[in-house]
């Protein structure tokens, strides 16, 4: 398995342009012929694939904070905790960010159905360890996505298989919310007996309860987030309409002294007008007589 770890290290580093003939050149290399099958197997990474593998190349350390912030989301949800929820949902918005940030500086160019799929594969390795397994391995060969309620499948979506027991211990986060902490467990012989099947019966429940409990925190926290996105677009419109209200009421006075100014210069040139004519009178009546 070495060897083949080193091929695909390598291969999965390389631009997605140059995987193809690399593969081929690699198995052709190979002298064991079950290596050599397997490398001849190696698929060609997605776009969105060959630029998590960047990521995770080149910047491990944004991802380990992803992968980290994750850990502690999946705590937060597991004890039911809903301030950690919120805590640690927005912390996520903030790593996945920072994330396509550095993405855009060592891979340039992404096309935006791109970049949606790679935020998807982050969010999902957030979500779900065999996910966080398969992205840090940096042999991913298609997106991850998850419907937060399921496992992701990661079977085909890797060139080599990944354990998820070679991740590292969850790290606490900087705000001491870490993984829960497991409850004393109650004597033995204070717990009724149960059968087998009764036991897994209420694992299966207790199972299906968390996974509905964790899809219903994370969606009330997209709503919270969403609501207080409202709540930010709408004080910027009344801001604006209190703006516009104001300049509509300066132009509204502006407009009625307007228009009491040229009221104001009708008459003036009524009664000049006037009194132009009776000047004209009063001129011809005192010229001579031809």
């Amino acid at each position: 398995m070495g060897g083949l770890d080193e091929v695909a290290r390598t291969l999965y580093a390389l631009p997605t342009a140059e995987f193809t003939a690399a593969r081929n050149a690699a198995a052709k290399a190979e002298s064991d012929k079950a290596s050599a099958k397997a490398i001849s197997g190696f698929r060609k990474p997605s776009a969105a694939a060959s630029a998590v593998n960047a990521l995770v190349r080149a910047e491990p350390d944004v991802v380990d904070d992803l992968l980290a912030v994750g850990d502690g989301l999946r705590a937060a949800q597991e004890g039911l905790d809903r301030d950690a929820v919120r805590e640690f949902s927005r912390r996520r918005q903030q790593v996945i960010a920072s994330a396509e940030k550095r993405l855009a500086s060592a891979v340039p160019g992404l096309s935006a159905s791109t970049l949606r799929e790679v935020e998807e594969t982050l969010q999902a390795a957030m979500i779900d360890r065999g996910a966080a397994a398969a992205l840090q391995s940096g042999f991913l060969v298609r997106g991850l996505e998850s419907s937060g309620l399921e496992p992701v499948d990661v079977s085909d979506a890797v060139a080599l298989p990944v354990d998820v027991d070679d991740l590292p211990a969850p790290r606490p986060s900087p705000s001491g919310n870490g993984p829960a902490k497991s409850k004393a467990k109650t004597p033995a012989e204070t717990i009724p007996a149960e059968s087998a099947a009764e036991r897994k019966a209420r694992e299966r429940r207790r199972a299906d309860a968390e996974r509905r409990a964790r899809h219903t925190l994370s969606e009330l926290t997209d709503v919270t987030e969403s609501l207080s996105a409202e709540g930010e677009r709408r004080e910027q419109l009344e801001t604006e309409r209190d703006r516009l209200s104001r300049e509509l009421a300066s132009a509204e006075s502006a407009l009625a002294a307007s228009r009491e100014a040229e009221r104001t210069l009708r008459q003036r040139r009524k009664t000049l007008e006037r009194d132009a004519r009776q000047a004209q009178k009063d001129l011809a009546a005192l010229s001579p007589s031809p």
